[in-house]
């Protein structure tokens, strides 16, 4: 409703404040918003994605280094067994079998080094010293014992002593390891260099058709105590045998790895450079992971190393596992999670561009409804008005201004109770409070004090306003003047009571009249009978008195 404070002047209706700027801005704002988002997105995505593809490579790293020490210190420690048992020669003239066993007991090779196959001591042995040493073989009870493979070579170096001392191991003893190359090789290196050297993989002689595994030997020369060992002619010669353990590639690596990392590949070989025949363990095919078809690693990474006489490498690449233990696939979540969000933020911008166009064309209607409606009331002669409900007036038609003599701006603020004849007004409060929400106007007749004085009667049709809470706020009012009217009914109502009169006094003589025809029937009756009684009388002459009289 319109009041003194938003009372629209005169003129074309007013544009809404901003529209012509602010509201380009709302129209554009969807655009804006997903342009920024986007790029948000994009960006914060990038930064995630970087952290976490470095953060993925971090781990990989420390995973992959933590699997290569891990298996080299296990050969270090296979070193160190052979180191032991070198020392074990060393301190003494000879070694026994009881002594070797012993010593090998004492390692509790199966429970402190599982994983490694055994213990052995190879003795070299010359061409000319090959039957006493078959003879002395057989002496300690081996009566099948021979040097093998056979034929003749410049010197033997027959396994003798190989701890545990099961079935499987048996089948190697007396074995010529220096017959076959790879084995040659690598004892070679360990005698010229008086270090640990290892074989490229081989299949152990203690092998069989059944779990068939690929192997290495580690070597470390015994010298002869008595003998110097600066140079590697000096060691040559004092050469007395090697102390070497045979080790089953998988289940070394099963002992070294209790819990199999099966989240990345690896594989190791005893050479710098990849080929089948250095190929020392392959994770994926010797512990069968199983992994999607045609599955393709991000990448792969290697690494070389030089230990126990050999070049390594150690090739790695990470398993579905690995990455999804890693959360690599968040990048690809957190990118999908932000277009989500921006998409969302793109359809608010779109709904709130909407509300905002309805709201403008809902404010521009109010505004021409208002308008409109201030067209109507400052053109209309019917009175017009806006009061609170204590009566206090926030809005008064020129008409009705113009009724009461005084400005529009005048009666704003002054309170219409004021102008009621007094005791009219407990009839109007009476009014306001009964009105309520979902009931129709109420229409009632009130007396003002007139300009000049004296009264003047209007008619006042009035609507309430109520917020949300249903309590009244506001009272519309529409009314006109019916002074005139009023005086018409009054003089209406006193002409009607003196025809009312009239129509009394005329019943009245009909009935005055109907008395006295009645009384004149009955007095013509009496008159007639009195006739006749003086008919009948005699006739007396007046007496002197009465003619007197």
């Amino acid at each position: 409703m319109p009041t003194d404070k938003i009372q629209p002047k005169e003129g074309a209706v007013l544009p809404l404040p901003g529209v012509s700027s602010w509201g380009k801005v709302v129209n554009l704002l969807p655009y804006l918003v997903l342009t920024l988002s986007l790029s948000m997105t994009l960006f914060f995505w990038h930064q995630y994605d970087r952290s976490l593809a470095l953060r993925f490579q971090t781990a990989f790293h420390d995973k992959s280094i933590e699997i290569m020490d891990r298996f080299l210190n296990r050969m270090l420690d296979d070193e160190q067994i052979l180191r032991g048992a070198a020392g074990l020669f060393n301190a003494s003239d000879s070694v026994t079998r009881d002594e070797w066993h012993r010593y090998a007991l004492s390692l509790s090779l199966d429970k402190n080094y599982p994983g490694l196959q055994g213990l052995g001591y190879a003795e070299v042995v010359l061409p000319k010293d090959r039957e006493r040493h078959i003879r002395r073989m057989r002496a300690e009870g081996f009566t099948d014992y021979r040097i093998w493979p056979g034929g003749e070579r410049s010197d033997y170096t027959a396994i003798v002593y190989l701890e545990p001392f099961d079935w499987r191991n048996q089948r190697a003893l007396g074995y010529d390891m220096f017959s076959e190359s790879n084995r040659h090789n690598a004892m070679a290196k360990a005698r010229d260099t008086g270090d640990a050297a290892l074989t490229n993989p081989v299949f152990l002689v203690q092998e069989t058709e059944k779990d068939r595994q690929k192997g290495v030997l580690m070597y470390l020369p015994v010298y002869d105590r008595t003998k110097a060992i600066a140079t590697a002619e000096q060691r040559r010669d004092a050469l007395t045998g090697y102390t070497y353990s045979p080790i089953r590639m998988r289940d070394f690596m099963s002992a070294t790895f209790p819990k199999a990392p099966l989240d990345i590949g690896f594989r190791i070989y005893t050479e710098n450079r990849a080929s089948d025949s250095a190929l020392l363990f392959d994770s994926v095919a010797d512990w069968k992971v199983s992994l999607p078809r045609n599955y393709v690693p991000e990448f792969k990474t290697s690494r070389t190393v030089k230990r126990f006489g050999r070049d390594w490498l150690f090739t790695f690449q990470p398993l579905p596992t690995f990455a999804r233990e890693q959360g690599k696939n968040q990048s690809r979540s957190y990118l999908a999670g932000g277009l989500v969000v921006s998409s969302l933020l793109t359809v608010i911008a779109f709904m709130l561009r909407h509300a905002h166009s309805s709201a403008v064309r809902a404010t521009q209607a109010l505004r021409e409804s208002q308008e409109r409606y201030r067209k109507i009331s400052e053109d209309s002669p019917a009175y017009i008005c806006t009061y609170l409900p204590d009566g206090t007036l926030t809005y008064v038609n020129p008409a009705l201004a113009k009724e009461a003599r005084m400005s529009q701006a005048e009666l704003a603020g002054r309170n219409l109770l004021d102008f009621v004849i007094p005791e009219y007004r407990p009839a109007l409060q009476d009014s306001l409070a009964g009105l309520a929400p979902g009931q129709p106007p109420q229409t009632g007749e009130l007396a003002f004090f007139a300009p000049g004085g004296g009264v003047i009667w209007h008619q006042w049709t009035n609507r309430g306003i109520f917020d949300a809470q249903g309590r009244l706020v506001e009272v519309q009012a529409v009314g006109q003047d019916i002074t005139e009217r009023k005086k018409a009914e009054e003089e209406r109502a006193r002409y009607e009571q003196q025809l009312l009169h009239a129509q009394k006094m005329e019943s009245l003589g009909v009935l005055a009249g109907g008395i006295a025809h009645d009384f004149n029937n009955i007095l013509m009756a009496i008159i007639g009978n009195v006739d006749l009684s003086l008919m009948k009388l005699p006739r007396i002459p007046p007496s002197p008195t009465t003619s007197k009289i």
